[in-house]
């Protein structure tokens, strides 16, 4: 089945999450994770939200899911998804930023046509839309990679 990343991340982002809703946005995120119809929806919600937060606001949602992830198997997922995300953001998206848009643009389409899987498409696309907001390299990169996710590349 064909994923329409745009609109996934649409969807995400009309349910948002403030750091005050902590506990509620994780439990929905947990309980989204936990049904194979809501995982890429809530993966990439996880991934734009945490690519936006400030350290403070990372250290403070990662205590909490911490504590989750000690009693709940999916928290703990999401744990490690989040931290796979903050990987994404520094190790790919970064050094996609500083070099050219097309040298940017081939490295994803390299990596997606050498088979990257849902997690990894919504954990680079999040961060990707994330980015995308401030800077305009990056919401080049998030529009020319949707357009490829949704040719099927």
């Amino acid at each position: 089945m064909k994923i329409n990343w745009g609109k996934i991340l649409d969807f995400a982002l009309e349910t948002g999450a403030s750091i005050a809703q902590v506990e509620l946005w994780l439990n929905e995120k947990i309980q989204e994770l936990s049904k194979d119809s809501t995982v890429n929806a809530a993966l990439l919600e996880i991934s734009y939200t945490v690519a936006k937060m400030n350290n403070d606001d990372w250290n403070y949602l990662k205590l909490h899911l911490g504590i989750k992830a000690n009693k709940n198997e999916t928290a703990n997922f999401m744990l490690k998804y989040c931290n796979y995300v903050v990987t994404v953001e520094n190790n790919k998206v970064i050094p996609l930023l500083e070099g050219s848009l097309n040298d940017a643009f081939d490295v994803i389409q390299f990596d997606l046509r050498s088979g990257m899987d849902d997690f990894e498409i919504a954990a680079l696309y999040g961060v990707l839309a994330a980015h995308g907001e401030r800077n305009p390299k990056a919401n080049s990169l998030t529009s020319a990679f949707g357009r490829l996710l949704n040719s099927g590349y």
